[in-house]
């Protein structure tokens, strides 16, 4: 057992030794820079990652529809443990509702990481899982900010212009016709996307704001409850009471466990929310991710291994 723990966490430390070169270069790159990497991660590399990751193992139309339901399962499960938790957040809805979206929002580039100790599968489904669920949390999202007072053009426009959501439809797409990208081609965005996760891992590092990591709120704990510990333990129990272990359930659990998106803070913004607490809060989450994604990855590999 100590041997199955030791290999994957040795197998992780580099890239989480790169978050750290982020955070020492954070101070001698200045905003812009990291400004202008974020752009490339979010239009061009991030997207290759996905593509890459969606198209380039077979993955049957079944199995796509399997880990789509179980990851919208998940996502509702985090939109009703909010609610149910409304009277520990601020009394305004709109600044309950910026904070409350980070328990099923969610950050892919860990996810990209810890799947590596597990077997190819999990991260093609992983990533089909991802795909699927961006225009559902990003128009939940919408809706509860605007207490459903969005038109379908606003939800619309918010889904259909994620180049992360295209990205994923695109590779599945190549995926299930079977399609075969030119050579160069397909060189190319392997090439993009094999640059993608040191990059992506650089600038989360820069990004952290270490005392705001220290101070979280009553409200800023319950979201990290929710989206870090509650979701994944949900999983943990349907898939262990009903002997479900497989790369299927290996790859809803790291879904489950995903720290909260990066970008929650400005749609909180754009809806008139503050979005000073929010930043807070998807601060927080990418550290504590760090610790609990890995923990839980452990445990998708045991399923699997």
């Amino acid at each position: 057992m100590l041997e199955l723990l030791q290999g994957p966490i040795l197998k992780l430390l580099p890239d989480f030794a790169i978050i750290g070169l982020g955070v020492v270069l954070s101070r001698r790159i200045d905003f812009k820079g990291w400004a202008a990497l974020d752009t490339l991660n979010f239009y061009v590399l991030f997207p290759a990652l996905l593509f890459s990751a969606t198209s380039s193992r077979p993955i049957a139309v079944d199995r796509l529809m399997q880990v789509g339901s179980m990851t919208c399962l998940v996502v509702f499960a985090g939109l009703i443990m909010m609610l149910l938790l409304r009277r520990l957040g601020p009394d305004s809805w709109l600044e309950f509702a910026a904070g409350a979206q980070n328990a099923w929002r969610f950050s892919t580039p860990l996810a990209f990481v810890v799947a590596q100790i597990l077997p190819p599968e999990v991260l093609t489904l992983l990533a089909a899982g991802i795909g699927v669920m961006i225009p559902l949390v990003n128009a939940l999202a919408v809706l509860v900010l605007s207490r459903g007072n969005a038109t379908r053009k606003e939800i619309a426009i918010g889904v259909i212009s994620n180049p992360f959501f295209l990205a994923s439809v695109a590779g599945v797409l190549v995926n299930l016709s079977g399609l075969k990208l030119p050579g160069i081609l397909d060189h190319t965005i392997d090439r993009v996307a094999q640059a993608a996760l040191p990059m992506i891992l650089m600038s989360i590092g820069a990004a952290l704001n270490w005392e705001l990591v220290l101070r979280p709120n009553r409200f800023a704990i319950a979201v990290h409850t929710v989206r870090l510990v509650a979701l994944p333990a949900l999983v943990w129990v349907v898939v262990t009471a009903f002997g479900l272990q497989s790369t299927l359930a290996a790859a809803v659990l790291l879904y489950s466990g995903l720290p909260t998106s990066s970008s929650a803070h400005l749609l909180a913004a754009k809806y008139g929310a503050d979005q000073r607490p929010v930043a807070a809060i998807v601060t927080q989450s990418s550290v504590l991710g760090c610790i609990t994604l890995p923990l839980w990855a452990l445990v998708a590999l045991t399923w699997v291994s």
